[in-house]
């Protein structure tokens, strides 16, 4: 009875030994590691005077004044933080804190990845990956994940864009080539798949179509097909701003933008997105008044009526 408490405790300890060591490798993995050519700024609490930008060199190292150069090429940020307090105390030995922080970031390209991986976080790449290869380097998808729509966060500016890709269809034909490539500071979504919002039911199609109205579809359907049901687009649409509004288990709204006349033209399976039950998909019209009045009959109509009705008054 002893002995096998003793061995239950030993395999408790390796256990949790074992968890440990993998955890902080995944976290060590996940950190950005330093490299010529980086910007860095250190602050210091108790002497302000010491506060400065500092740069990588060619040699790796940086120089900071009274203490010397240091080398800092290839260490993770926290372990480079950690070394320059050790050197500052040595001289200022009031010292119990600082703060190193990377800026320039944009520079580096990172990519976060969130959802059903492996290994969720922020990951750096030396030339922009696409969303596989994103994926890939997150240790791959668990096995709840849902790869028909992964979705893809975007900022530009103030503005945040949304849009996914059927990443299933992708492998499925092996065409990677077409999927499109991430850039700065995109965040991936790999979705769960009990989390998936049912394929059949109601879709609202709004906006420039020949019959806006509310469609019953069942089986998988994708925007062309929901297009098509509405009669088509009209001659004043623009297909390159297609709006869907997709309500999601958690209870948010996701707000998908698609370059419909991208997958037209180009055949762009990302811009030809899955339609799932209770989506709302909004086809913009022209905004363009002077294409609006070449395409559209309407228009042409009322302006040479109206041309008739001013040059009558005149002759009158």
């Amino acid at each position: 009875m002893h002995k096998s408490f003793v061995k239950f405790v030993t395999n408790v300890l390796l256990f949790v030994l074992v968890f440990s060591l993998l955890f902080v490798q995944q976290i060590r993995s996940q950190q950005i590691r330093l490299r010529v050519g980086d910007k860095l700024e250190l602050k210091v609490e108790e002497r302000h005077e010491l506060d400065r930008q500092l740069e990588i060199n060619k040699e790796g190292e940086v120089s900071i004044p009274v203490v010397g150069t240091i080398q800092l090429r290839g260490l993770p940020l926290l372990e480079a933080e950690t070394i320059i307090l050790e050197e500052l105390k040595k001289f200022y030995p009031s010292i119990s804190r600082i703060k190193l922080s990377l800026y320039g970031e944009v520079s580096r390209r990172l990519i976060y990845v969130q959802g059903e991986v492996i290994q969720p976080g922020r990951y750096e790449f030396i030339e922009e990956p696409n969303v596989w290869e994103a994926i890939r380097e997150a240790g791959g998808t668990t096995p709840r994940a849902s790869l028909e729509a992964v979705r893809i966060i975007h900022k530009e500016g103030k503005e945040q864009r949304t849009y996914t890709v059927d990443l299933q269809q992708v492998i499925n034909d092996g065409n990677f080539d077409s999927l499109p490539k991430l850039k700065v500071g995109d965040t991936v979504i790999v979705p769960e798949r009990t989390a998936q919002v049912s394929a059949e039911g109601n879709v609202k199609i709004m906006g420039a179509v020949a019959r806006p109205g509310s469609y019953h579809l069942t089986g998988l359907n994708r925007l062309e097909d929901i297009v098509l049901t509405a009669g088509g687009p009209t001659s004043n649409c623009n297909l390159t701003k297609i709006l869907i509004v997709r309500k999601m288990p958690e209870g948010n709204v996701m707000k998908i933008v698609v370059n419909f006349e991208n997958y037209l033209e180009n055949g762009q399976l990302e811009n030809n997105p899955v339609i799932y039950s209770g989506d709302l998909v909004n086809v913009p019209r022209e905004t363009n008044l002077f294409k609006s009045i070449i395409t559209t009959p309407g228009y042409l109509i009322a302006m040479i009526t109206a041309v008739f009705t001013i040059t009558n008054i005149i002759i009158r």
